[in-house]
């Protein structure tokens, strides 16, 4: 009888800080979502707090399958910190931030602040996932604490675009894959050429 009002102490104990404490563990077989420690000794070097205010409702947030995004995004730096905000419940902190829909991330560091809408974003990318969402908001927590991201440059000889090519041959997906690893990609023509190297 004692043991199981331990065992019931020690699990209350653990559910209320659970609770009150953010925490994120990546449990996928090959821990893809899990941040990588050069990703976060970077965030963790950058010189001011990185502030991400979800301005969105809990039913929104549940509806699309991504209501853990705010554990992982405490997961990846001590220096982020995150609130999230019903627009509905508080219109008076959606105004101060100029925030008129639901489904709005504002990531702000360093006197700059960029915005994702997750409906657009979601219009865009006709696979949405939490995945899609991760890709994109380290996108642009990179932009925000000034990042520099690996760029390249693709020469061929066609006359149109390849890399926008959705046909076999055309290269649109690994443009895509690219942009979701935060590498810059461009394209030019061989006869263009000169024109970029002067």
């Amino acid at each position: 009888k004692g043991l199981l009002v331990l065992v019931l102490i020690v699990c209350s104990a653990i559910i209320v800080l659970l609770q009150n404490h953010s925490y994120y563990v990546d449990l996928s077989i090959h821990q893809r979502f899990k941040a990588s420690p050069e990703l976060k000794a970077l965030l963790n070097d950058h010189n001011a707090p990185i502030k991400i205010t979800i301005f969105s409702s809990r039913e929104l947030l549940d509806d699309l399958n991504i209501s853990e995004i705010n554990y992982w995004l405490g997961s990846l730096s001590a220096n982020i910190t995150i609130e999230q905000i019903n627009p509905i419940k508080f219109p008076q902190k959606s105004d101060h931030y100029d925030i008129t829909t639901d489904g709005i991330f504002v990531i702000e560091s360093n006197s700059k602040r960029i915005d994702i809408d997750l409906i657009e974003l979601i219009l865009k990318n006709s696979d949405f996932s939490i995945e899609t969402l991760q890709n994109y908001l380290l996108q642009v927590i990179l932009n925000i604490v000034n990042h520099s991201s690996k760029s390249l440059l693709f020469v061929h000889t066609s006359p149109n675009s390849i890399l926008t090519d959705e046909r076999p041959l055309g290269l649109s997906y690994f443009a895509h894959i690219l942009e979701n690893n935060h590498i810059d990609i461009t394209e030019t023509n061989v006869q263009n050429l000169a024109n970029i190297e002067a």
